[in-house]
């Protein structure tokens, strides 16, 4: 314990003593008076925590942790409430009380085997990289699914669920006599790939390639659709296994860039003018209602390493890197694009307007997955749990204002202020 000479203090990290200086005299130094005050208190406050801590640990018998702290919610909820060290957004220590308490509410009902013969020992060898769920046929309730595993082997299957909400094949199997619950490989296939999305309004399912080439395009084909006669009123809607051809259209890489490769795609509202988009490394194409295909963007410079790039600055949609992500804006779906991006910018892309005047949002990582949420909110997802909420009418746009400025909101919340959710790496729950 050092001792206290009147006049001086010591600085416990630096091991010295310091004169204390007046604060009107010495303004610039550490060790004025209002300093050297705030610190003792910062200092008599964490010795009686200290000494709190030991006492506590000298009877740990006597402790006994209350039952109801148990329970992931109530006692999750309480214990963010009553303790002491509360966790604090952004401070990489977000305690994940609501999301025990969603999974804890999950309940298993039941599962599809598509494909049988790749399950070995109760594990399936591969890894089912796309998956498309729908459950639009009304007449019977069937649910309908198409799925790929290691980006290839398409198959379809029904999924026939009970009364209880479960996939039940035994309850099908009498209940749907005449339809086939057996998994149906599909006799489409695409190398390497990259998304599969089913657009409602035309009836398409639509798939893209990552594979390189100089001709980037997007498939799809028509899941044959009809309705079954009065007597036939258990067949379902739809007919899974026999696909008619793919259709592909192709558009050539655009000028400066010898190969492109598609690594997603998003279908469009039924009210736009276009029926899918579909983004890479050359950018982003647009297919029409009229089943036209061009490119949206222009490509992105070719790279040289003696030309740098500022990230910090407001760039043109070619400079937001390779497209990893896209989906559409809720609040105008038919003209505004959210566009992720590997550089870890997200691109509000107004097909409006010039494009100095799209928005953007820097993410913390790439942004792998961006989804349009409420009005004007953007959840981007990417790399180290990088996951958060942003309001768009607050991003930057390349003239350095605010969409908010353009549009004339009347938002109170900057683009920095968002939720962050990071799960806890402390491995203790509540």
């Amino acid at each position: 314990m050092p001792v206290e000479l009147p006049g001086f203090y010591f600085d416990p990290e630096k091991g010295k003593y310091f004169k204390i200086e007046d604060s009107k005299t010495a303004p610039t130094t550490r060790y004025t008076n209002n300093d050297v005050k705030r610190r003792r208190l910062l200092e008599e406050k964490k010795r009686v925590e200290e000494e709190k801590a030991k006492r506590l640990l000298a009877f740990p018998r006597k402790l006994k942790r209350a039952k109801i702290l148990e329970d992931p919610l109530l006692g999750g909820f309480l214990q963010r409430e009553t303790a002491q060290d509360r966790p604090v957004v952004h401070n990489g220590r977000d305690d994940d009380t609501v999301i025990k308490s969603w999974a804890r509410g999950l309940s298993d009902k039941g599962k599809v085997d598509l494909w049988p013969d790749l399950i070995q020992n109760g594990i399936m060898i591969g890894t089912i990289s796309h998956l498309w769920v729908g459950g639009s046929d009304s007449r019977t309730g069937l649910g309908v699914t198409y799925a790929a595993v290691d980006d290839d082997s398409l198959t379809s299957s029904y999924i026939p669920r009970d009364g209880a909400d479960e996939i039940n094949f035994a309850y099908a199997n009498v209940r749907y006599r005449r339809t086939d619950f057996m998994p149906m490989p599909e006799t489409i296939t695409i190398p390497q790939l990259s998304s599969l999305r089913f657009h409602e309004p035309s009836g398409r399912m639509f798939l893209t390639s990552r594979m390189p080439t100089r001709t980037p395009s997007i498939a799809w084909f028509s899941p044959n659709q009809s309705e079954p006669p009065i007597e036939e009123e258990e067949r379902p809607t739809w007919q899974l296994g026999n696909s008619p051809n793919l259709i592909k259209i192709s558009a050539p890489t655009p000028k400066g860039t010898k190969y492109g490769v598609i690594n997603t795609s998003c279908p469009a509202p039924s009210y736009s003018r276009l029926t899918c988009i579909a983004g890479g490394d050359v950018g982003l194409l647009q297919l029409t209602n009229d089943s036209r295909l061009s490119w949206l963007t222009k490509p992105p410079p070719p790279s040289s390493s003696s030309s740098k790039t500022n990230h910090d600055s407001a760039p043109p949609m070619a400079k937001h890197g390779e497209v990893l992500s896209l989906d559409f804006l809720t609040v105008n779906p038919a003209e505004v694009i959210l566009v992720g991006g590997r550089t870890g910018r997200v691109c509000v892309l107004d097909m409006r307007v010039p494009e100095e005047e799209w928005g953007w949002i820097k993410h913390p990582s790439s942004a792998a997955h961006v989804r349009s949420v409420g009005s004007h909110g953007v959840l981007v997802a990417g790399p180290m749990s990088a996951m958060r909420l942003y309001d768009i009418r607050w991003c930057k746009t390349a003239k350095g204002s605010t969409i908010s400025d353009n549009d004339g909101g009347d938002g109170t919340t900057s683009i920095d202020t968002v939720m962050d959710w990071q799960p806890s790496r402390s491995g203790s729950g509540p």
